[in-house]
């Protein structure tokens, strides 16, 4: 038969372990797996209602991107934040995010920049009122979602996000015991939110490595403080 000439969309279906993903993750975000909390595979088969080899797929993916930890011949749980790691997993987010933003500011549309200030100024309204959970919202997932959206590098973009959430995850799981420096962070995303309209991506740079805590030269960053874990 002669080829049609024109082209009809095939919608894409889903893969089993890309639905199984999503729905664990979306149960470890929002607190139906609790951290540290064993997942058995037989339970999790019988929640979704689907084979061993899509569950295994998706944990598999899950514990590259942070979310949950494999033991092998062992047991699957979801990771339980250390404090002894969330300045790494903080520096590391910051990393993606200020190169997100590098790439991502100057092909930014009058609208989309407004859309950007909009998100830091949401961020900057959980600072001033000691909102440590809205802020996380406001920039570890609403700004960072948009960031990666808008990069036009995609490879960039694929990197920052399949690490972001896990990293945004473990720094979260951790924000009880963690006293901000909302100083710092009200200077930083002060400068990042002028440095959208000024261009001046340096001065955004810089403003990222403090809120960030990241190497600088000639800079040290005060210690961040922290409470005891509850037994």
């Amino acid at each position: 038969m002669p080829a049609p000439t024109i082209r009809r969309p095939v919608a894409k279906r889903r893969l089993l372990k890309d639905e199984a993903h999503d729905a664990i993750q979306d149960a470890i975000l929002d607190g139906t797996f609790a951290p540290g909390e064993r997942l058995d595979d037989q339970a999790l088969t019988q929640w979704l209602g689907i084979s061993r080899s899509p569950i295994r797929e998706a944990l598999n993916l899950l514990a590259a991107e942070g979310f949950v930890e494999i033991h092998a011949q062992s047991h699957t749980s979801v990771v339980d934040p250390d404090p002894a790691q969330i300045e790494q997993a903080t520096q590391a987010l910051g990393v993606l995010l200020a190169g997100a933003f590098q790439l991502a500011v100057p092909a930014l549309t009058e609208a989309t920049r407004a859309e950007a200030a909009e998100l830091i100024e949401a961020g900057l309204d959980a600072v001033d009122h000691r909102d440590i959970r809205a802020y996380f919202e406001a920039m570890g997932v609403r700004f960072f979602e948009f960031l990666v959206a808008e990069c036009p590098n995609s490879f960039m973009a694929s990197i920052a996000g399949t690490s972001g959430p896990g990293l945004v995850f473990r720094i979260r799981g951790a924000a009880d015991l963690r006293t901000p420096n909302w100083d710092l962070l009200a200077s930083g995303w002060g400068r990042i939110r002028e440095s959208l309209d000024s261009g001046d991506l340096a001065s955004a740079d810089r403003a990222f490595a403090e809120v960030y805590r990241l190497p600088v030269a000639g800079a040290e960053w005060a210690p961040a403080e922290w409470a005891a874990r509850a037994e």
